[in-house]
């Protein structure tokens, strides 16, 4: 009888414990996982398919963010997560969180909604003349560069001088009489033989490549032109000022201590803001090269037909960084992309490299996770062409830009006009 007394007493201490556990039951969460995109770019409002593991059946279960900015979730099961891209997104990693646990995937590369006008420029191929917008014309258009107030500066080549082309559209003849020549002094006081590139420095003072005279000139914001280095009929070797010269000068770029660097038959040469020219690259092998880019770690990129190669010592140290050996038109991985002519290239302020192809009259972009995608234009298209969002516009064999401080780019192509790109 005692025996039966206890196995009941065992038996309801059992069930009573059994009872108390399954109130105090811990729910089990499983791990989350992103494994892979559907694609790692897009645009606002595109849908994008985030796989992985541990996620919550329930949309409203899952926490998605795109660099900091909150998803919506439009559909979910425990392994795929489909989203919205939020407006204004902009590059940086895509986390998921479901209840506790959370995981970081690849970077998302937000693609900007960009639209395309014209700042300045006509049909009209002529000599200068000076207006607002569409009043004013350009005749060989080649170097641009933006100062810090927006003002965009362009080489005119064929009539020798430097144009200023207002935030709000007003061009005027900043520097050069209009004749080749070499002279320094104000403003038009001042001569050229045919401008080409240019860049602006932190205060806002002009450089500018002077072709056929061999010389780096600089301009002040007042317009006051004088020569930094070079000497028209020098021959090319290191030196301070005058006593420096070139051989052919092309491509230029700037640092952030306001060091000038152009390609000059070959090499590569550095200006100091004092004037003093060096030599830090000797040989890149590559010719002909159409640009010159820097990024912040120091490395040069120099532009040519169908790709673009990386400097990597001084001495012919040189890798492709993009661009397969054949001409054409094909997105993809950097090294399986392909291109005609690539004009210029630079990086924005997310780390992104801008490609103008020129000769398929389109605008591309290496992104950071290193695939090339296409911004604007259409393959082949010359007149007419056309402004607008980034499914109409086009260009004409767009060759040089320039990016201004919010971003904004400026772009020159074949229809003698400066066109403006805004990224929304």
């Amino acid at each position: 009888m005692r025996f039966h007394k206890t196995c009941s007493l065992l038996l309801c201490s059992f069930i009573l414990l059994c009872l108390n556990s399954c109130r105090n039951k811990v729910e089990f969460t499983p791990n989350v996982a992103i494994i892979s995109l559907s694609k790692n770019y897009g645009r606002a409002n595109e849908r994008i398919t985030i796989t992985g593991t541990g996620f919550d059946e329930n949309p409203a279960g899952n926490k998605v963010t795109f660099n900091g900015k909150t998803v919506t979730v439009t559909a979910a099961t425990f392994y795929e997560l489909t989203v919205l891209v939020p407006k204004g997104a902009e590059t940086g990693e895509i986390r998921v969180t479901v209840k506790n646990n959370s995981a970081t995937g690849p970077i998302f590369n937000y693609i900007y909604e960009m639209t395309v006008s014209t700042l300045a420029g006509n049909d009209y191929y002529a000599e200068n003349v000076d207006g607002i917008g569409d009043k004013a014309s350009f005749r060989d258009l080649y170097g641009i560069a933006v100062d810090s107030r927006g003002n965009i500066y362009i080489t005119d080549r064929i009539n020798h001088v430097v144009r200023k082309v207002s935030a709000t559209g007003n061009t005027t003849t900043f520097a050069g009489n209009g004749s080749a020549g070499y002279k320094d002094g104000n403003n038009r006081e001042a001569s050229f033989y045919t401008p080409t590139e240019l860049v602006v420095d932190r205060s806002d003072n002009i450089y500018v490549s002077d072709k056929y005279n061999e010389v780096i000139r600089k301009i002040t914001p007042e317009g006051v032109v004088t020569t930094l280095a070079g000497k028209p009929g020098n021959l090319q070797h290191d030196g301070k000022g005058s006593g420096a010269g070139f051989w052919t000068i092309g491509a230029m770029t700037i640092d952030e201590l306001d060091n000038v660097y152009v390609t000059d038959g070959g090499q590569i040469r550095k200006i100091s803001p004092d004037g003093v020219v060096s030599t830090p690259v000797t040989s890149f092998g590559i010719i002909p090269t159409f640009g010159l880019t820097r990024d912040k770690d120091g490395f040069f990129y120099v532009s040519f037909a169908n790709g673009v190669s990386k400097i990597i010592d001084s001495k012919v140290g040189y890798l492709n960084f993009m661009g397969d050996s054949e001409l054409g038109y094909r997105d993809g991985l950097a090294m399986q992309a392909r291109f005609r002519y690539i004009a210029q290239t630079l990086y924005d302020r997310h780390g992104n490299l801008i490609i103008l192809d020129s000769d398929n009259g389109m605008i591309r972009e290496l992104t950071i996770t290193g695939d090339v995608i296409t911004l604007l234009g259409k393959q082949g298209t010359t007149y007419p062409f056309h402004d607008g969002p980034a499914d109409q516009a086009t260009f004409n064999a767009p060759f040089r830009m320039a990016m201004d401080t919010k971003g904004s780019l400026y772009v020159l192509d074949e229809t003698h006009r400066v066109r403006k790109i805004i990224f929304e």
